[in-house]
């Protein structure tokens, strides 16, 4: 966009909504393993806005893809999902929107996912796609263990980040 532009700049404003009465985990905030990225921690920041870098904005796509991901990981993201989604992107460019939309066509793919993250982001990635859904069926709670395992995300710390997003726990 050209007042900061970016799919990086987008997830920032998607970062600044609370999911139905969930707070967000601060990126990092578990376990010290994962770190805030630019992007996100620019999202949140009250600076001025600045154009995303390259690398910020695969960060966020790789955020989006987790957050698309896991919404429709229960074969059922009806149209009241999509609009939700789309309208909590707010002002997004035609690109951003288009990614989305392309994001929604893809098959899920919890290795794919995994594999797409650097080091470092796994528990960002685990945490917004554990907001994205309300996790009230076994095929979400399935897809969340598929998901860390992938992340190779240990079950002490896929529990903090369910505690810290107010969700019941993944395990017992």
């Amino acid at each position: 966009g050209a007042a900061g532009g970016g799919i990086g700049d987008l997830l920032g404003g998607l970062l600044g909504q609370k999911a139905e009465g969930q707070t967000l985990p601060e990126p990092g905030s578990i376990g010290g393993k994962a770190r805030a990225n630019d992007a996100m921690a620019q999202g949140r920041s009250k600076g001025p806005m600045r154009s995303s870098t390259r690398n910020e904005d695969l960060a966020a796509a790789l955020i989006l893809r987790a957050m698309v991901q896991a919404a429709k990981c229960d074969g059922d993201l009806d149209a009241g999902e999509k609009a939700k989604l789309f309208k909590n992107m707010g002002d997004a460019s035609p690109e951003e929107v288009a990614f989305v939309k392309a994001e929604l066509e893809r098959q899920v793919d919890v290795d794919g996912l995994a594999r797409q993250g650097p080091s470092g982001m796994e528990e960002q990635i685990y945490a917004m796609s554990l907001v994205a859904i309300n996790l009230d069926n076994k095929t979400e709670a399935q897809y969340l263990h598929n998901l860390a395992t992938a992340l190779e995300l240990n079950q002490n710390d896929v529990n903090a980040l369910h505690d810290k997003a107010g969700v019941n726990r993944l395990y017992r």
